[in-house]
């Protein structure tokens, strides 16, 4: 080949690559609801709630070039974010951004083209100018656009301070409907939160959460390994101080809590929400307890008393609506046995935002026992709200509930103490832990029950169950959610799997399950994959 026709080819390959390209920065785009975020450009945009922002790689190509002569002044390779907003008025919205040129200046914005149905607005500070680019999709009145062009144009900002920032919250507020865990977990890990507000904190409570929906993930073992570890080295009970005669284990741990609930009708329980394992441990003293008459199961976690009413009369099941943890699988077990065993369940988060909300939990248990006089209530709560001392921050649920109603509540720790045991349950009475300690409980468990389906539901019978994953592109990570036919039937995607497992190889995966009709649905990184529903059948 002669050097003319080599710089030739490379010449064509340089220009066809240009124009291939758009905004350099482009890549570090980050959506958070209907936010548009790039740290790289320093540039803020809040779009509308029902917008559906895509990638770029999308676009039409040849719509774009052909809309493009219009506004000879804009460029593709100034191209920023591409979006669609998805109820009326219609429209696609393209956000250019550019340095600052002076040679439009006496352009009159907006510039509404009822040939290309199409309006242009424009924005800048000292240094950049953005371009707001609208086009209508639909036949509604293209003033609608220019409406909300207008509101999207005076939310753009040319820095990201305080005033703009993400923080985890706000991250973890945007992902928490999406039953795409994996593809939450990496919104929050791809967050451009800055650095200088000191949240890694939040971020690890966040990422935690989320993970802990997915069993077989390495991910979640490594995030629970490193606060474990931290854990165990500063907190200040010394388990090895403690006298193993008089602390109880596995069996003899949940009979001795059922002695002990004889004395009261209402027995506390807390849990970490990032540990499926305390709700195990809820399960089984579910069984133990329904023997002394316990008949309320209140739990924290549902969203309300109309979602209560709705497990309780018009379903057998809790949904995805009834309660952010409750989407967690091993939870929604909790409330299945919970409803078999004939358990009412209850709703007592406290909706009153004028009054303390560990004031308003007690309340809400409270009026449990005044409609009820012949109540017995299992409480599943989230950390601190059974103790029964104040701390720094105040009076808790237990110490109000015990004020108002004069019962004395049985209440059971089981995230003060982590350690490694070998046996799955460990009870130490407050007693046996060493002196000089407020009596925040009456018992301290140690939870290290395996989570399986097998330990939730020893009674039934289970079947191997085989899933082929040989024809699915594995080059990414998958979410397997693992449905209960009967509840998928009626409630689709808002049904709360049996199981979601991440797999993160190609090999097939069997799995014991108890003995049903079930239907997988398969999710990538990006979403669901081309499949759609499969059912499951059993290997017999």
């Amino acid at each position: 080949m002669s050097h003319r026709n080599y710089y030739f080819i490379l010449l064509i390959f340089f220009i066809l690559s240009s124009c291939s390209t758009y905004h350099h920065l482009a890549e570090y785009n980050y959506v958070n609801g209907a936010k548009l975020i790039n740290k790289e450009a320093a540039i803020s945009v809040q779009y509308f709630g029902d917008t559906q922002f895509l990638p770029l790689k999308q676009i039409d190509k040849i719509s774009l070039r052909n809309l493009l002569k219009k506004y000879s002044f804009l460029n593709k390779k100034d191209l920023l974010s591409y979006s669609k907003i998805t109820i009326a008025p219609r429209y696609t919205a393209y956000l250019f951004l550019r340095e600052y040129e002076k040679n439009i200046d006496n352009l009159e914005f907006p510039i509404k083209d009822t040939v290309t149905n199409s309006v242009l607005f424009q924005t800048a500070n000292n240094q950049k100018r953005a371009y707001l680019l609208l086009t209508r999709d639909d036949s509604m009145n293209i003033e609608g656009i220019i409406k909300d062009g207008k509101e999207i144009l005076k939310s753009i900002q040319f820095k990201i301070d305080s005033s703009n920032a993400l923080t985890y919250s706000s991250v973890f507020e945007g992902v928490r409907k999406d039953i795409n865990y994996l593809r939450a977990s990496e919104k929050l890990i791809n967050a451009p939160v800055e650095d200088s507000l000191g949240q890694d904190w939040m971020e690890y409570q966040f990422l935690t959460t989320i993970n802990s929906f997915m069993q077989n993930n390495t991910m979640y073992d490594s995030l629970i390994n490193v606060y474990e570890q931290k854990r165990i080295s500063k907190q200040k009970v010394n388990i090895a101080s403690i006298d193993t005669s008089k602390v109880y284990y596995n069996i003899s741990a949940l009979n001795k809590i059922a002695k002990e609930s004889k004395s009261t009708n209402v027995v506390m329980v807390n849990e970490n929400h990032w540990y499926p394992k305390h709700r195990l441990f809820t399960i089984q003293l579910l069984k133990k307890l329904k023997k002394n008459g316990f008949n309320y199961l209140a739990l924290e976690s549902l969203s309300s008393s109309f979602q209560a009413s709705k497990i309780n009369e018009s379903r057998p099941y809790p949904i995805l609506s009834s309660g952010y943890y409750i989407q967690e699988s091993y939870f929604a077990h909790l409330i299945r046995i919970a409803k078999e065993l004939g358990y009412k369940i209850i709703a007592y988060e406290s909706s009153d935002k004028a009054i303390d909300r560990e004031l308003g939990q007690a309340k809400k248990l409270a009026e449990t026992i005044e409609n009820d006089p012949k109540a017995k209530i299992l409480v599943h709560a989230g950390i601190d709200h059974i103790l029964e001392e104040p701390t720094k921050n105040g009076k808790r649920m237990a110490v109000y509930f015990k004020e108002i109603t004069g019962i004395n509540p049985l209440t059971i720790n089981q995230v003060e103490i982590i350690d490694k045991t070998a046996n799955s349950l460990t009870l130490i009475p407050f007693d046996e832990l060493p002196p000089g300690q407020k009596k925040i409980n009456d018992f301290f468990v140690i939870n290290n029950i395996p989570v399986n389906l097998k330990n939730t539901y020893p009674e039934k019978e289970f079947k191997n169950y085989k899933l082929n994953l040989k024809n699915y592109d594995l080059e990414d990570t998958l979410l397997l959610k693992i449905y209960n036919k009967e509840e998928f039937d009626i409630y689709k995607k808002n049904a709360v799997p049996v199981l979601n497992l991440k797999k993160e190889n190609s090999d097939d995966l069997e799995i014991a399950l108890p003995v049903n009709d079930y239907v997988l649905i398969v999710l990538g990184e990006q979403g669901e994959t081309s499949k759609g529903e499969i059912s499951l059948k059993a290997e017999i």
